[in-house]
């Protein structure tokens, strides 16, 4: 299994400290209120909450050279809830260099002016161990998505005697929160995906609502209006 861990437990940090370097006060990951009545973990926040700043690890094309819009719209998602919180500096940082320079090709015109993408480069070691895991993870989804395509089983029934859709194995399913207004991407057997049925073994409610399951991420990633992130348990590489 591809060791995400690393991504959150020393990439991020790493960020964390050069941003304390640059800015003479401590970072942490935080949950901030959103301007829309929500709130969202942000990566970095500054210790007087005027820095606020998501971390994006992601390299650049696809294993098979394509152009990476499941990566660019996550970081597209992250600018936007960038937008939503108050602070006065708000940065999006990349730590590949030529992540950094496809996604500013392709999203010209297109960032808020209020709000920085910055390249921050890791230490070649730092570098290499990202590039593995990444890989890793990539070979791993590619492996389920050939071993495991998408069967359909029988209907299964909730404990108040409904009948839920039917399950199906392997893919990727997109979460609507009609409440908070975003939506989550989750492979098929992430413990809060259940297959469509979520943690609770339930289906839609008045909350939100499961999309149907898609064989590939990308096609997940655009199935909601709302701005929409992969799920940070079963898919922080992404």
């Amino acid at each position: 299994m591809a060791n995400t861990s690393y991504l959150r437990y020393t990439v991020e940090p790493w960020v964390r400290s050069q941003l304390e370097m640059r800015f003479e006060q401590p970072f942490a990951s935080r949950v901030m209120p959103l301007s829309s009545g929500g709130s969202h973990e942000f990566d970095a926040v500054s210790l007087d909450h005027n820095v606020v700043v998501a971390i994006k690890t992601t390299t650049g094309l696809t294993s098979g050279g394509k152009r990476p819009a499941g990566k660019i719209a996550a970081c597209l998602n992250d600018i936007y809830f960038l937008t939503l919180v108050e602070a006065p500096t708000r940065i999006l940082v990349l730590t590949n260099p030529k992540f950094y320079e496809l996604f500013i090709r392709v999203t010209k015109d297109q960032i808020p002016s209020d709000i920085r993408v910055e390249p921050l480069a890791l230490p070649p070691e730092m570098q290499l161990e990202v590039d593995a895991v990444m890989r890793h993870a990539s070979d791993e989804m590619n492996q389920k998505a050939e071993v495991s395509p998408p069967v359909s089983e029988p209907n299964s029934v909730v404990a108040d005697g409904s009948a839920t859709r039917p399950v199906t194995m392997g893919g990727y399913w997109t979460y609507e929160n009609h409440v908070h207004r975003y939506a989550r991407v989750h492979k098929a057997d992430c413990s809060h995906c259940n297959n469509g049925r979520g943690s609770h073994n339930a289906t839609d409610s008045t909350v939100g609502r499961w999309i149907d399951s898609f064989e590939k991420i990308d096609d997940a990633m655009k199935a909601s209006n709302y701005p929409t992130e992969p799920c940070g348990h079963c898919l922080p590489s992404i």
